[in-house]
Parts: C-alpha cells; structure tokens; sequence
C-alpha cells in the first residue's frame, strides 16, 4: 500500500483545505490513513450509527422494521429529502424512514429515527463499538455539526459489510440502500468498471455541511473480489464544491490502484 499511501498524501499536501483518508482492504487488512484519528465533521455520515443501532434493536425484538409511524414535518429542518412534500398524516413504516434516511439523507426521517432510538443509547452503542470520537450531540438540520474521525467511520462501514453481529437480513438491506444512493457526484464519479469490464460497485453514504465534504463507503472490484473500504471528509474548506472535487480525485486514485494492478 506504500504507492497508494504516498499519492494519497501528494494529494492532501496539495489541497489547501483538511482532509482525513482511510482506506482498508477487508480482505487483507491492509490499511492506510491520512489524519485517520483526527476529529472532521462526519455531517450526514453519522445516519450509519442510527441505521445500526435500529437494526441491533430489531434483532432483539425490541423494534419493529414494518411498524407503521407518522412523521412531524418541523419546517425549521432543512432537509434534502421528499418527506415534506407528501401528504400530511401519511403513514409510513420504519423501514421506509430508514431507506430515505440512507438514499437521500432525509433530515425528518431521520429526526424521527433518533426520536425512537434516543441520543443516549446511539452515543452508548458508539462507546460499545469502540467509536469515542464519535458522538451525535443534535438532531439533523443544515447546521448539525456532529463530528467522527476517519478511522471510526471506516470501522463502521466494515461492521455493515462483515460484522457476525448483524443478520444477513439486515446486512443485504444496509448494502442495498448504500449501492441504491442518489448522491454520488464524490468518490464514485471516476469508478466505472474493473479490468474484466464488469461494473465497480460502490455501496455508500455522503454528508456535508457549510465548508465540508464527506463521503464513506465500500468498493467491490469483482475481478479481483476485493472489498474495499474508502472514507474521505474535508473541513476548512473556501467553497464546497473544491471538497467535491478533491474527493473525486481521492476516488480515482483509490479506484485505479485496486483495478489497474497497481497494487500488486
């Protein structure tokens, strides 16, 4: 992983702004990190702790994914999702706020969820896990800054791909709503396909916040069978979009050392 390694670091060098890289391959355990254990604004990311904490619960009976629930549109939330536009009253089930949660980040569905599960326990089941730097202190709005490091949001993701602690049920779930992402102008944008042709999969979850950018997930390479997981988050940023386009350079890296053969 050193060439891998030191064009990373070229890069972060490079870019004005802070950035924090993981990348590990769950496969070989091999990984590096670039300020891994450095606290950024994990932003939307953090819905990956809600989605987990949910489905420990349902797994020991203690919630329900097709319970019906209502949502109350504050109209103070700034949200990036739909579920302000339906009708009012309609009826959802868990699993439908959880989906929209991960498919398009929407703050209500989510802002119900942690109604549900309670700050208290998300922030314990971050403690059980061995997350410290990650703590979620607000519910969702344009100005939630929530923070994680790096390495304990690339620990998460290798939970949802491989922990024996999550029901193959739920984990198939997970992944299909992170393949099933609708923002995707970061890290995937340069993954098209591996050197078989066959298409790249990028299982994954975004955020971002004024004058921050991130982006986490997993890479499949089904050539090779690699799983591999990359995070990225940005802070100190001049305008967004400069955060965007650093991650799609991440993104091409990473994606051209697992399907070029450079790693070998």
């Amino acid at each position: 992983m050193k060439q891998l390694q030191e064009k990373l670091k070229k890069l972060c060098d490079e870019f004005y702004g802070d950035a924090t890289i993981v990348v590990k391959d769950l496969q070989t355990q091999e990984k590096t990190d670039i300020r891994g254990d450095e606290r950024f604004y994990v932003a939307s990311i953090i819905k990956m702790w809600f989605l987990w904490l949910f489905f420990m619960k349902e797994q020991r009976g203690e919630l329900k994914l097709d319970d019906p629930v209502t949502l109350d549109i504050d109209p103070n939330v700034v949200n990036m999702g739909i579920t302000e536009l339906m009708h009012p009253g309609l009826e959802w089930t868990y699993s439908d706020l959880l989906a929209l949660m991960v498919v398009l980040s929407d703050n209500h569905c989510t802002n119900k969820i942690i109604d549900t599960l309670t700050m208290d326990a998300i922030n314990a089941e971050m403690d059980r896990l061995g997350c410290r730097d990650t703590k979620v202190t607000k519910k969702m709005n344009a100005g939630t800054y929530n923070w994680s490091t790096g390495n304990d949001v690339a620990d998460i993701m290798e939970r949802f791909m491989t922990s024996g602690e999550l029901n193959e049920k739920n984990r198939k779930l997970a992944l299909y709503w992170m393949e099933n992402q609708r923002y995707n102008t970061k890290l995937p944008v340069p993954m098209k396909a591996d050197e078989d042709g066959e298409r790249v999969i990028f299982r994954h979850k975004t955020g971002e916040i004024y004058h921050a950018e991130c982006d986490a997930g997993i890479m499949t390479v089904p050539s090779s069978g690699k799983d591999i997981v990359i995070v990225c988050m940005t802070k100190n940023l001049k305008a967004n979009i400069d955060g965007i386009r650093f991650q799609n350079e991440v993104g091409k890296i990473v994606y051209e050392y697992y399907t070029k053969g450079e790693q070998q």
